[in-house]
């Protein structure tokens, strides 16, 4: 009866389950925080001086677990009495501003090796991802603050390429930004042990 579109499979939906509860929503929670961890991660990583490639791929791998966390609710959405909007413009600020993060590392990995030009694109292209959080940050003040120091950074980073490009190295801007780093996923959730 199912197959034929006679009879519903039970849902969260039909008995007023809260969407927390859902396992779904679970699994996607357990993604969002292995999300920050890996941020911590790349943060840390970023203040022992490790490599920039390094820093950046794990930036990347942050940015991978809030997509797989959006993933998990977009392809279970059938089991949720509803889904906040918040959670998943969270989810998208999130993915972005990391991704922004980690293009950032590379144009900084780029102007380290006085390859100025293709800095300069690098981080145009990390400035780009940023702006798309612009929209998702207008409504609370705190995502825009960060929004806001992130933009200073990265702009201010690009401004000075700019400069040092019409002043010194006198190079053309590249095209395309370089070719990113393969996402590292380090953080790995630990069983729970009653």
């Amino acid at each position: 009866l199912e197959a034929a579109g006679n009879v519903e499979t039970p849902k969260a939906k039909a008995y007023g389950i809260p969407s927390e509860a859902c396992p779904s929503m679970a699994r996607s929670m357990a993604k969002v925080c292995l999300g920050e961890a890996q941020l911590v991660t790349a943060h840390r990583a970023s203040l022992m001086k490790l490599s920039r490639p390094t820093v950046s791929s794990l930036y990347f791998g942050a940015a991978q677990f809030y997509e797989e966390a959006t993933k998990e609710i977009k392809g279970n959405i059938g089991e949720f009495n509803e889904v906040s909007e918040h959670q998943m413009k969270y989810l998208a600020f999130c993915s972005w501003l990391t991704t922004a993060r980690a293009i950032a590392q590379m144009g900084t990995h780029c102007r380290e090796q006085d390859q100025v030009g293709e800095a300069i694109a690098t981080m145009e292209a990390s400035r780009r991802f940023l702006l798309k959080c612009r929209p998702l940050a207008e409504d609370d003040s705190a995502w825009m603050e960060v929004f806001q120091r992130e933009c200073e950074r990265i702009i201010g980073s690009l401004s000075k390429l700019r400069k040092e490009n019409e002043i010194v190295f006198f190079q053309t801007e590249a095209k395309a930004p370089v070719q990113y780093p393969e996402a590292k996923q380090v953080v790995s959730p630990l069983p729970l042990e009653l």
